[in-house]
């Protein structure tokens, strides 16, 4: 039997909106009670009630009604809130999820490091068949407690959330007891090995200090003279009619039609998309200047001061792909 027969839903991408809504965890975690009203033929509706729980009523009905069988393609963060969101709405629902990687995740992706020989390990879960690699670049790991004194966790992919931009997938990871811890949200740039530039936005001597030649370039200042002007004027792009030609520019275009330098794309603009995005320098010049303004205004990026606290899943993300893993159980297919 194909997967097609014996799944109800297939699909080559399933990507419910989860986080486009807020989730009520309230109705998630429990099934709550509701009033049933019975009228006895001689009395009116609304002299006797009672209490049931609804679990009971669907709990009857899953053993009437076979469960619908639903295939999730890819296990990246959508196909894994989207399995949690069927698994924790409804007790008649068999949520199977399909990844060819040996782990769960996707973008989000936690290596451990080895910090004195090089190489790294790499955490698989699921029920795929996995095995151990011989090659430091290639071995897996399970757990925590087969880390080396030498070794250290890092995410490669998914970092940071903060509950204001992020408040769906805040709640999500309270509802698998993920905890969060702060961290620090901040860019750091170097060109040719720090000789063309080199700075990091963590601090005011890390912007100007951290290779003291630069500072008789005047390329660098012109840098920080677009910086200035970017933060105080980018958003003004979005007061503009949805329909105007200007908002319908790539980034590309919009340096160029604002006159901007070189300097400022090449040492901040370009490395701070190619950062945020996981994309090459050549592509995020073709994205549209708009949605760049705009998810740095959602984000607080275009101010100095009162930026949001970030902060990352305390033991990185793997602990929320392993707790997804663990609620899946053999209904994660990992190495497929």
């Amino acid at each position: 039997m194909s997967l097609r027969e014996s799944f109800h839903c297939t699909s080559h991408q399933i990507t419910l909106p989860i986080f486009s809504r807020q989730l009520s965890t309230s109705t998630m975690a429990k099934k709550k009670k509701s009033e049933v009203k019975v009228a006895p033929s001689s009395a009116p509706a609304n002299n006797v009630t009672s209490s049931t729980d609804d679990s009971t009523t669907a709990d009857n009905n899953s053993q009437s009604t076979p469960p619908t069988r639903v295939a999730i393609i890819g296990a990246g963060v959508s196909g894994l809130a989207t399995a949690w969101h069927l698994h924790a709405a409804s007790n008649n629902v068999d949520v199977h999820i399909f990844e060819s990687d040996t782990r769960l995740g996707g973008h989000a992706h936690t290596l451990t490091l080895d910090v004195e020989g090089g190489g790294c390990r790499d955490y698989v879960n699921g029920n795929g068949n996995h095995g151990v690699g011989q090659d430091t670049t290639t071995a897996t790991t399970t757990s925590n407690s087969e880390k080396k004194e030498n070794e250290v966790d890092i995410d490669c992919g998914f970092m940071v959330y903060n509950p204001s931009n992020y408040p769906n997938m805040t709640a999500w990871f309270k509802e698998l007891n993920i905890e969060g811890e702060d961290t620090d949200m901040s860019l750091s740039v170097s060109l040719d090995e720090g000789k063309t530039v080199e700075w990091s936005s963590h601090s005011i001597s890390g912007l100007l200090f951290a290779n003291p030649k630069q500072c008789t370039s005047p390329k660098f200042y012109t840098f920080l003279k677009d910086l200035m002007h970017f933060n105080a004027h980018a958003g003004e792009l979005l007061l503009l009619p949805t329909d105007h030609p200007s908002r319908q520019r790539t980034i590309k275009e919009y340096l160029t039609q604002q006159g901007y330098s070189d300097a400022f794309a090449s040492y901040y603009l370009l490395p701070m998309m190619a950062a945020l995005w996981s994309a090459s320098v050549e592509n995020v010049m073709d994205f549209p200047a708009s949605s760049l303004v705009e998810f740095m205004c959602n984000h607080k990026m275009l101010q100095l001061f009162n930026r949001p606290q970030y902060q990352t899943p305390k033991g990185w993300s793997v602990q929320y792909t392993r707790k997804m893993a663990e609620v899946l159980g053999e209904n994660a297919h990992t190495g497929v």
